[in-house]
């Protein structure tokens, strides 16, 4: 899978709200071109606590779109977040 330009779920999530469009590959017509990301919604949030940390890992279901054939993609994608304790 190609990789995105943004480094995170929630950067993705902030983008699709400004209709953002970005350079992938699309699974139907193998074109390297803009891809439309049209919806993204958070599924599970998942708390670890340790000792030493908290980690947080969050799930989006993010939808995106050809340009221009249309094909529509859904892919779940993992933001993970680390915060030491103190």
């Amino acid at each position: 899978m190609d990789e995105l330009i943004y480094a995170s779920a929630t950067e993705l999530a902030q983008a699709i709200r400004a209709r953002a469009i970005f350079q992938r590959r699309c699974r139907e017509c193998k074109g390297y071109f803009g891809i439309e990301a049209i919806d993204s919604r958070k599924v599970d949030e998942k708390v670890y606590e340790t000792k030493t940390e908290t980690r947080i890992e969050r799930i989006y279901r993010n939808t995106y779109r050809c340009m221009f054939c249309g094909d529509t993609n859904t892919i779940n994608e993992h933001e993970y977040e680390r915060i030491p304790t103190e």
